[in-house]
């Protein structure tokens, strides 16, 4: 249990730390554009050979705003390889585990399909999402860690698919949307009163996460979002 306290507490004091010392992370030079920058198609997320792997770095602006930046042309080994400045931090490489998704615009943008684009480190970058409240305390057994995060993004499952779901000990869902592609660990350890579930749904599904969506990362680096209104009422 102390491994799991300290996984939060380290993480916040690297922010503090870093947000004392050194101010605001260097700027990255932001542009705007209308054009889509996020990635098209659709992928097979069951699929041994096809893999959706996405690359994310985060750029501290404060104490409660750091920004997450997407690159589309950075391979795993470039990203592995990039060294980043005090201010700045990698996530894992992601793996989606939905069938689709759409940004609908970089946030605190006044339009749809307005994004912030930038170049930095060698590669192009586009603004998902912003990260505007982190450690959030939810089981009295701190395998969960949260954070409130702002972003437009629109998921999709088809129909068949199934849907790993952690359910809340008040009933509410939140769904898993990633995982960390270099997980040793298949299987989270989850809080007593709280519940894992695979659910198949019958029909399409198409929903927004809010706009404000609680993102809750379980000890293997899971990434479960939500409440998702949508499924409310089904478990």
């Amino acid at each position: 249990m102390l491994a799991k306290k300290n996984r939060s507490i380290v993480f916040v004091f690297i922010i503090i730390l870093s947000f004392v010392l050194f101010g605001c992370a260097d700027k990255i030079n932001v542009q705007t554009t209308f054009e889509d920058p996020t990635p098209s198609g659709i992928h097979d997320r069951n699929s041994s050979t096809d893999k959706h792997v996405g690359f994310e770095v985060i750029q501290l602006q404060s104490r409660n705003s750091l920004r997450a930046w997407i690159s589309n042309d950075i391979s795993r080994e470039e990203f592995s390889e990039l060294n980043l400045p005090l201010g700045w931090f990698k996530n894992q490489p992601r793996e989606a585990m939905v069938d689709g998704s759409r940004f609908y615009k970089s946030p605190f943008t006044e339009t749809n399909g307005e994004f912030l684009i930038g170049e930095a480190f060698g590669f192009n970058w586009w603004h998902s999402a912003t990260v505007i409240k982190t450690n959030i305390s939810l089981d009295n057994e701190n395998l969960l860690v949260a954070s409130k995060v702002h972003k437009y993004h629109e998921i999709r499952f088809y129909a068949g698919s199934t849907l790993t779901i952690l359910l809340s000990p008040t009933k509410e869902p939140y769904v898993l949307i990633s995982r960390d592609a270099d997980r040793k660990q298949e299987s989270p350890t989850i809080p007593t009163n709280w519940k894992l579930i695979e659910y198949i749904t019958p029909d399409d599904l198409v929903f927004m996460l809010p706009e404000e969506v609680l993102v809750i990362r379980t000890d293997n680096e899971d990434s479960f979002q939500g409440p998702v209104s949508e499924l409310y009422g089904i478990f």
